[in-house]
């Protein structure tokens, strides 16, 4: 259930789970071997943040 940041009652905030999964793709981007993986994580945070 998603309401506006104006509600007194209660407030969703995604940006946790946003800032979690971009930490998760630039940490695989960072430490992984595998330059593959390595570049398309990359390129999913990129898009991401677009």
């Amino acid at each position: 259930m998603y309401r506006a940041y104006n509600n007194s009652d209660w407030v969703w905030a995604p940006y946790y789970s946003i800032h979690k999964q971009l930490a998760g793709l630039i940490d695989i981007a960072t430490y992984m071997d595998d330059k593959s993986i390595a570049d398309k994580a990359l390129l999913i945070a990129k898009d991401m943040g677009l």
